[in-house]
């Protein structure tokens, strides 16, 4: 019988860690990014370097070449809550 008590405040709990977690990508501001020198490779190079680590670590969200800017989320985990 407590058990039966139990349950609508457990699923409650749940919903909201859940809710809590969620976010989006408006939700993300830029950081204050880091700046490397690299000599001796073209942009495209770079650019395709750059965007395969990316790709290994993260779900890229946006990317735009000509700015330089790609957008990645980690996939959402247990632990991670999508952060």
């Amino acid at each position: 019988m407590m058990q039966l008590r139990r349950a609508p405040a457990t699923a409650a709990l749940m919903v909201a860690v859940a809710l809590a977690a969620c976010q989006s990508m408006s939700d993300v501001k830029p950081g204050d990014g880091r700046k490397a020198t690299i000599t001796g490779k073209s942009y495209n190079q770079i650019w395709d370097a750059a965007h395969k680590v990316v790709d290994e670590h993260l779900e890229i969200r946006e990317q735009d070449k000509a700015r330089g800017v790609i957008v990645g989320e980690r996939p959402m985990s247990f632990g991670s809550y999508g952060a």
